[in-house]
């Protein structure tokens, strides 16, 4: 019955098939408990045979059609590589029982669906990489900002504990010196974003002070003055030579429009002009009028995109937009030699009264020639990281500067170095030191 000290294949599938005598089975059985390869085969055949029953009657053979039966088992083998599903692969060795193989003519039904869910795990896995990088990049960023923030928390500390309750603080506040005598000192809760009064004067400590700047020195004036009227950041087409301003006296009109009504503040705006800028000669003209010099048009911000296409033209629209987020906007067009001939500016009327006046002021001022930013400047409504809202000291010395009759069109820096000392010395807009009022 056996071949070396295990039963021969053969016998097994019989057995596995039941077509042995009763006596045949348990002396085999016998074996296969207690031999672990001859057991996995004895099972192995038993699943042969169960394939095989699907497509015969269940019968209990008798012991005549055991050659047929093994003739069955040798035709079920050849069969082995068509089928779709892994077979375990006839092997003597017990540790290689488990290896499956496939049909040399069919693809293995697990590739299908293998294959594909290895490419998606892929795909999910860049995504997830890719999404896990940018999320540490910006804790990094965020980590090196509050480092930043503890630093200087650090560094004021420092500073705040050298002084006590009896010295004295100087603060400057808007050109003028405010000294006082520290009461007492507290813990301030930085956690919040709301106002944690850094410093409580006593009231009236700040009596006659003035609202802005009122005074500057020479060179403050002409630093802004060849800052802002030289050139323009937000320019299309060429960059213009020298200085641009009227040369004759100048009519606004407004084109009321938007959702809100801003007619009539706008035209307190340009009385503002008139009263504080008398240089400019301004005056105002019909609504609508054609022979005005400035026209300001009120708009909503919805239609600001498709005011600019209207009146310059979709391409130099899209470049404006394109270089700036802008809320308002100002076209000047000036001759070869610097003299404006019109200007055209955008004023957003429904984003609320603060945005409203600080456009109003700060178009007006590039319509009347003043064309740049400067983001350095504290003291002027043209930089745009301050609102301002009104006509500074600052921007009416700037405006006197420009239309004194010694500044002309077109002119240039060097010729400007030469007359702006003059013209500010004789107007009295600077003050030997910084002073106030």
């Amino acid at each position: 019955m056996t071949n070396g000290e295990h039963i021969r294949e053969e016998e097994l599938e019989l057995l596995a098939a039941g077509a042995l005598t009763d006596d045949e089975a348990a002396a085999l059985q016998a074996h296969a408990s207690g031999c672990e390869e001859c057991a996995l085969k004895l099972a192995q055949s038993r699943g042969d045979v169960a394939l095989l029953t699907f497509a015969t009657k269940q019968e209990r053979p008798a012991g005549t059609v055991k050659a047929e039966f093994m003739a069955r088992i040798r035709a079920s083998r050849e069969r082995e590589e068509h089928f779709a599903w892994p077979l375990r692969r006839r092997t003597s060795n017990a540790s290689e029982a488990a290896e499956y193989v496939t049909g040399d003519k069919t693809v293995n039904w697990l590739n299908w669906v293998l294959v594909p869910a290895a490419v998606a795990l892929a795909v999910v896995s860049l995504a997830l990489s890719w999404q896990n990088r940018r999320v540490s990049q910006a804790l990094e960023k965020q980590r090196h900002a509050t480092q930043a923030l503890l630093n200087e928390r650090e560094e004021t500390n420092k500073l705040v504990g050298l002084l006590a309750a009896g010295d004295t603080i100087t603060v400057n506040v808007l050109g003028r010196n405010v000294t006082a005598r520290i009461a007492n000192m507290r813990a301030v809760d930085w956690e919040s974003l709301g106002i944690n009064f850094v410093l409580v004067f006593s009231p009236g400590a700040f009596a006659g002070a003035p609202p802005e700047y009122t005074r500057f020195s020479v060179p403050e004036l002409e630093r802004g003055f060849f800052a802002l009227a030289f050139g323009s950041d937000l320019r299309i087409g060429a960059r213009p030579r020298g200085i641009r301003r009227f040369n004759h006296p100048i009519r606004v009109t407004v084109i009321a429009g938007g959702s809100v009504d801003r007619n009539a503040a706008m035209l307190r705006v340009i009385d503002d002009y008139i009263r504080q800028a008398p240089s400019l000669h301004l005056s105002r003209a019909v609504a609508g009028a054609a022979a005005a010099d400035v026209e300001v048009r009120l708009i909503d911000e919805r239609d600001f995109k498709s005011a600019l296409e209207a009146a310059f033209g979709a391409k130099i629209a899209a470049a404006f937009i394109a270089r700036t987020d802008p809320q308002c906007m100002t076209s000047v067009k000036s001759t070869a030699d610097g003299e404006i001939v019109r200007s055209v500016s955008f004023i957003i009327a429904d984003k609320g009264e603060a945005v409203f006046l600080d456009c109003a002021y700060h178009e007006l001022l590039h319509a009347f020639g003043l064309s740049n930013h400067d983001p350095r400047n504290p003291w002027t409504t043209l930089n745009q990281k301050r609102m301002v809202g009104y006509l500074s000291a600052y921007d009416r010395a700037l405006l006197a500067m420009l239309y004194d009759p010694r500044v002309t069109p077109g002119m240039t820096e060097a010729r400007a170095r030469a007359v702006l000392p003059s013209v500010i010395r004789e107007l009295g807009l600077a003050a030997p030191a910084r002073s106030t009022r």
